[in-house]
């Protein structure tokens, strides 16, 4: 037989063996199925069920469900942009902060920063005995 045919041949069932694992679990992507094709006795590796699986386009697409993280129908009073209408036409001119009140065992705290890893952010803790530190 032909090298060039056994190896069509090959692809051929192949490709009919990831159809099945991907009909009987459609949330499997290339590397869940590789381990499926390797337990049903394939000699395969993931590149090549990758390449095989975007070329018959039967890569999983998972629809990922949005979750709201902000709650804006509050009834806390909402605070006014004051840079809203300012041009910015130097460095540092502007800086903005986030204040996040958090409770602790004994102690209140506010944190602020940027959010940035630069090492700019800083923690402001009152305690119970109104000693600031920082």
């Amino acid at each position: 037989m032909d090298p060039r045919r056994y190896a069509a041949a090959r692809d051929v069932a192949l490709r009919d063996a990831i159809e099945r694992v991907v009909l009987a679990f459609p949330g499997y992507g290339y590397r869940r199925v590789t381990h499926a094709l390797v337990r049903d006795g394939w000699a395969v590796n993931h590149k090549r069920v990758l390449r095989v699986m975007r070329q018959e386009a039967l890569l999983c697409e998972v629809r990922r469900r949005f979750v709201p993280t902000t709650d804006s129908s509050h009834g806390y009073r909402r605070y006014p942009n004051l840079l809203a209408g300012l041009t910015l036409v130097r460095p540092d001119q502007a800086w903005v902060a986030e204040i996040v009140r958090t409770q602790r065992t004994k102690a209140h705290g506010l944190t602020a920063g940027a959010g940035g890893n630069d090492g700019a952010d800083f923690h402001l803790t009152v305690r119970d005995d109104h000693a600031v530190t920082q």
